[in-house]
């Protein structure tokens, strides 16, 4: 009698034992599917973005067919989802931090990129860039990470700042009351690299802000709209 109460507890223990481990792998089936859903929404966002500013986005499906001279353990699918996924994201967001995405400050476009009527003397002409309007002294920020190309007086751009951003991005920021960074060094994103000022040829305080993909000028409009996944800092007149 002793050894079948014992017997009877042992299976009790076991069946709790059971009934909590196939809980827990419930749980985690749960919390996968949950994370593989993130992942897959996150890579859809990513992806729609880069879509809007038309940056190509290689296939990462894998081949279906075997691989000749090849092994290794079998995984199934449903458990290399999540890791896949992962990695694909994780590549997305290595793409986006290079891209230079939102703007170098705050503030409202004077004037836009294309065919305008020149501000100083009325005549038709072509506008590489955008100007935002800020106030003197107000922070200018790398719109992504690289290294710094130019930091000179230039001309009619006056107080002027290039960035050399990889896979054919570069930014300009010009007419700046003064920049912060020395030619060869590299920047991160939303790092302080000048302030607004009324330099070279200008009318007032602003900041004229190109990009040029593969030596081409684009416009900037389209990059500062996909600003709520890129970093955006208030515009402030202390440097310390």
């Amino acid at each position: 009698a002793i050894n079948a109460a014992h017997q009877e507890k042992l299976d009790d223990q076991q069946m709790a034992f059971d009934l909590e481990n196939t809980n827990l792998q419930l749980e985690n089936i749960r919390l996968m599917t949950t994370a593989v859903n993130d992942l897959n929404q996150r890579s859809e966002l990513i992806e729609d973005v880069m879509g809007m500013i038309g940056v190509e986005i290689k296939n990462t499906q894998k081949n279906d067919k075997p691989l000749p001279n090849s092994g290794g353990p079998y995984i199934p699918a449903e458990d290399a989802a999540y890791d896949d996924l992962l990695k694909q994201v994780d590549k997305y967001v290595e793409t986006v931090k290079k891209l230079p995405l939102g703007k170098p400050l705050p503030g409202r476009i004077s004037s836009g990129f294309g065919k305008r009527v020149d501000p100083l003397n009325g005549k038709k002409s072509m506008h590489e860039g955008i100007d935002i309007k800020g106030e003197r002294g107000d922070r200018i920020r790398a719109t992504a990470s690289g290294k710094v190309i130019k930091a000179t007086k230039n001309g009619s751009f006056g107080n002027y700042v290039e960035i050399d951003h990889g896979n054919g991005y570069i930014t300009a920021y010009a007419h700046m009351q003064n920049y912060l960074v020395r030619k060869g060094e590299w920047v991160e994103q939303g790092q302080i690299i000048g302030q607004v000022g009324s330099s070279g040829r200008s009318t007032g305080p602003h900041l004229h802000y190109e990009i040029h993909l593969n030596k081409r000028p684009v416009n900037p409009k389209k990059f500062t709209k996909v600003a709520d996944i890129s970093r955006t800092f208030p515009a402030k007149k202390d440097i310390n």
